[in-house]
């Protein structure tokens, strides 16, 4: 309940769900812990808030940021404040340096990587009903 796995080649990667302070990727075979890997976020205020499914042997990480609107100095200590998916991190499992970064519009939610395409859902505007995005990172 407190974490979320996916499969990472022949291992699982395991991410905590989104929580005070980022916690370690744990990847996982049948004989215990291969390593943990910590990632430094450049917005200290984000959050990691899922991985993804990767068979080229790079972490894929989604990255949430708070609500704005939600955030103020007036909060209390109790008050929950909203964070939305806004980008994909691509990071090296052996350091958790962050290789790449793949920004995208407030409303889209992440759903799977292959190589260099994303494939997101979202909602349409016009009737409600969702619709698959999919966006491929030209170098």
């Amino acid at each position: 309940a407190l974490a979320q796995w996916v499969p990472f080649g022949d291992n699982l990667l395991m991410a905590p769900k989104a929580s005070a302070a980022n916690l370690p990727l744990i990847e996982m075979d049948e004989n215990g812990v291969v390593r943990t890997t910590n990632i430094t976020l450049p917005n200290p205020k984000s959050r990691i808030t899922g991985v993804m499914r990767s068979t080229d042997g790079i972490y894929y990480v989604v990255v949430s940021t708070p609500d704005s609107n939600k955030l103020s100095a007036n909060n209390s200590p109790g008050q929950k404040v909203g964070y939305f998916a806004t980008e994909i991190d691509n990071v090296y499992p052996g350091d958790g340096s962050i290789l790449s970064r793949v920004r995208f519009a407030h409303g889209l939610n992440p759903v799977c990587v292959d190589g260099d395409t994303y494939t997101f859902i979202s909602t349409r505007a016009t009737d409600g009903k969702l619709q698959t995005i999919r966006a491929t990172v030209m170098h």
